[in-house]
C-alpha cells in the first residue's frame, strides 16, 4: 500500500532509471525498530530517500523533530545520505525534486499544510 506521493516517485524512477543509470529499491526497513526509507538509489550513488506528508510531518512539532532526530541517526548510523521529498514538491516539480534527491540535495521543509494542494488541483 504506497501513498501517491510514493508512487508518483516511483513511476517517476521507473520512467528514468534506464536512460540515467539508476538502480533503486522501494520502501526499506533499516537499522532501529520503525525506521524505514521509502525508496534507496543503490547506484550510482547510495541515497536514502524519505517521501514525507504534510498532515504528519510538519503540522506537528513534536512529529517534526521526531523525524529530524531519526534522519540525524540514520545518517550517522548507516554512513548513508537521508533525503526527504515533501509531498508539495512531488506534487508541483517532480522532476526538479527527483534531480535535486539524486545530487543528494535537501529541498526545505515546507512550513505550511497550506502548501499541500496540488498545483494541479481545482477549486
Amino acid at each position: 500500500h504506497f501513498s501517491l506521493p510514493e508512487i508518483l516517485v516511483y513511476n517517476w524512477l521507473d520512467k528514468h532509471a534506464l536512460d540515467m543509470n539508476i538502480e533503486w529499491t522501494a520502501q526499506l526497513a533499516i537499522g532501529e525498530a520503525g525506521s524505514r526509507v521509502d525508496v534507496v538509489i543503490t547506484s550510482p550513488t547510495y541515497i536514502y530517500g524519505r517521501v514525507q506528508g504534510l498532515y504528519f510531518h510538519v503540522a506537528d512539532p513534536t512529529q517534526v523533530a521526531l523525524d529530524e532526530i531519526a534522519r540525524q541517526r540514520l545518517m550517522a548510523n548507516e554512513g548513508r545520505l537521508v533525503i526527504d521529498l515533501w509531498e508539495p514538491d512531488i506534487y508541483n516539480a517532480l522532476d526538479e525534486t527527483m534531480r535535486d534527491f539524486l545530487n543528494g540535495v535537501q529541498r526545505p521543509r515546507p512550513d505550511s499544510l497550506y502548501q499541500l494542494r496540488p498545483s494541479w488541483s481545482h477549486n
